[in-house]
């Protein structure tokens, strides 16, 4: 698997958390620390995803036994928000997420 770009000095801390979830999926605060700000505290990461979560383009879910750790993924607001973020180097445009079904009637005997 190819390394994950450096992050970008440029970006904004928030976009760059939208787009590492996008890659990613799911993550902790402490490895999106590590890939994004590994020399800061925690809360320098953490404050930016409580405001992203305020705005509903991410939330979290807590694991199991970890003592509140927190991973953290994608709404559906942000999914549609990342998908207009540069694609990623090797990475496939993010999917919009997926619409149901038109409804059907069914067949009358």
């Amino acid at each position: 698997m190819p390394a994950a770009p450096a992050p970008s000095p440029i970006e904004p801390l928030p976009n760059q958390l939208l787009t590492a979830l996008r890659q990613h999926r799911m993550a902790t605060t402490g490895q999106l620390q590590t890939l994004l700000r590994p020399t800061v505290r925690r809360q320098t990461v953490n404050t930016p995803l409580n405001r992203l979560r305020c705005q509903g383009l991410v939330h979290y879910t807590v694991l199991p036994r970890s003592r509140w750790m927190r991973a953290w993924y994608l709404t559906g607001n942000g999914v549609r928000m990342v998908k207009d973020f540069p694609a990623l180097p090797g990475q496939p445009p993010t999917p919009s997420p997926p619409t149901p079904p038109p409804h059907r009637r069914p067949p009358t005997r």
